[in-house]
């Protein structure tokens, strides 16, 4: 592909780091106003490897107008503060593996961890997600088993390093010794 061929790119990663937010960030607000991208999908545009669709130029527009918190418009005469407001509230229900949206509220988007713990007991914890998803605490739970995840992975990593582990065997290690608390839970018998 030639690289003129996607001027909107560099754009977007420029618009994402400005607002210091990582990809995952980025897709995520695209999910919730309705937009088909993955983190992947977003890395190829940034890095020109690929063109973005129309409809995805739309929602970057969308993203850039409706999220940037206050705009100011030369005017020669008079200078007026523009305010941009968000009033997009989705009331649909999905269950895709990035975000487990419910009853009209912005949902925080799911690290790799949440996605990981989400497909898992999506598979192999069928029942307990049934009965999470009916009392509307599925994302919660998955939001809490990726933040304890990665609070305790943090403590014995520190842990592990002070013991002579590499920042890397250390990271290992502690994964092995906390996935299955929190993430990859026992199958449902």
């Amino acid at each position: 592909m030639h690289r003129d061929g996607n001027v909107i790119g560099p754009n977007v990663a420029k618009y994402r780091y400005q607002r210091n937010w990582t990809q995952d960030d980025l897709v995520g607000k695209l999910q919730l106003v309705g937009c088909y991208m993955t983190r992947d999908m977003l890395a190829n545009i940034e890095t020109q490897r690929c063109s973005a669709t129309d409809k995805q130029i739309e929602f970057f527009a969308h993203q850039n107008a409706s999220l940037a918190p206050e705009r100011r418009l030369p005017n020669p005469q008079k200078s007026r503060r523009i305010r941009w407001q968000v009033r997009v509230t989705i009331w649909t229900r999905t269950s895709s593996l990035t975000f487990s949206h419910h009853k009209g509220r912005h949902m925080i988007p799911l690290t790799q961890y949440g996605r990981m713990a989400e497909k898992h007991w999506r598979e192999h914890c069928p029942g307990m997600v049934r009965e999470l998803e009916r009392k509307g605490l599925l994302h919660q739970m998955l939001l809490e088993a990726e933040q304890r995840t990665k609070d305790e992975m943090a403590n014995l990593r520190i842990e592990l390093m002070k013991q002579g582990k590499t920042a890397q065997q250390a990271h290992d290690q502690a994964w092995e010794m906390v996935r299955e608390k929190y993430i990859l839970l026992p199958p449902e018998s």
